[in-house]
């Protein structure tokens, strides 16, 4: 089938990872579907949780010109789809920021909600978003939160391989260590707390793909992540022209006069920056193409490159 071909080919180009040829077999029988049965082909995320609650991370605790763009690549995905199949496609977000309170790793749920709220102003009708309080059918993130860990975790008896929880383990120590009290740990108390926590939210991640994969059966399973090579989850660059992995909010922007951007913590000493306001939708650094190149080469100090190696 032509139609189904040009599909994949165009949805796998956007594809961000080492699995494309796997990604285009799993891909392949639910377009089939769609395009048989005259269907949208539906999309789901989960994505845009919140920013950082690190303030040596990002900028603000809302919205800032790192999602901006990053919702223009999905607008652009949307459009390509949209241009090529007359039945068009939806996608849907998860914001799945407020799952992860009651580890004490989040902004306050109040926060969380604004963030959300800024989005919503911002997504274009062809982006559908989610809430845990809309998944869960409740006006409370706290009732939430038990109903999902009755219907979707309590039940799940799949533990993390110790591979994740060793990377997980990382990520939480090095992003939200002023958040669980590092100020009065020991490096051994720091790592069996950040480890702890690690258990716990690969098990809320865990839950949350059985959600989607009960709830959005017929969906594309999308990632904000960089996929290994026997990943079944397509992963999707929200920054084109970065450089390295990361997220948008839990980073900020480091852009050269290439057009070529570093995603990076904010306070990273990178010695040409320089904050610059851009058209009054959020802040970035401008940086030299020689600073771009040494990072890319690995000739910043350990904490950069170590940082930059947690793929978030």
């Amino acid at each position: 089938m032509i139609l189904k071909s040009k599909l994949k080919k165009l949805i796998v180009s956007y594809c961000h990872g080492e699995n494309r040829t796997l990604v285009g077999k799993i891909i392949d029988d639910k377009l089939e579907y769609f395009i048989n049965n005259d269907k949208p082909i539906n999309f789901i995320m989960p994505a845009f949780p919140g920013k950082s609650p690190n303030s040596n991370s990002t900028f603000t605790s809302d919205i800032g010109l790192e999602e901006i763009i990053a919702l223009k690549t999905i607008e652009n995905f949307i459009s390509s789809i949209n241009c090529l199949y007359q039945y068009g496609c939806k996608f849907t977000i998860i914001h799945d920021g407020h799952l992860f309170y009651d580890l004490g790793i989040t902004r306050t749920d109040e926060q969380l909600t604004s963030y959300v709220k800024s989005f919503i102003k911002l997504k274009s009708d062809s982006i559908i978003s989610f809430t845990l309080n809309d998944l869960m059918g409740s006006n409370s993130f706290s009732v939430s939160r038990n109903k999902f860990k009755k219907e979707y975790v309590e039940s799940n008896i799949n533990c993390p391989c110790s591979r994740d929880i060793q990377n997980e383990t990382l990520f939480t120590k090095n992003e939200f260590a002023d958040k669980i009290g590092y100020l009065n740990m020991s490096k051994n108390q720091l790592q069996k707390k950040s480890k702890e926590i690690a258990k716990k939210a690969l098990i809320l991640k865990a839950g949350l793909s059985d959600l989607i994969s009960k709830n959005f059966d017929r969906y594309i399973r999308l990632s904000i992540h960089y996929q290994k090579k026997e990943s079944p989850k397509m992963g999707i660059q929200l920054i084109p022209n970065a450089i390295n992995h990361g997220t948008p909010w839990f980073n900020v922007l480091y852009k050269a006069p290439s057009g070529k951007v570093i995603l990076g913590k904010k306070d990273w000493d990178i010695p040409s920056k320089q904050l610059i306001n851009e058209n009054e939708q959020g802040y970035l650094y401008e940086i030299s193409e020689s600073d771009l190149k040494s990072f890319e080469e690995g000739r910043f100090t350990s904490r950069i490159y170590y940082s930059n190696k947690l793929n978030r």
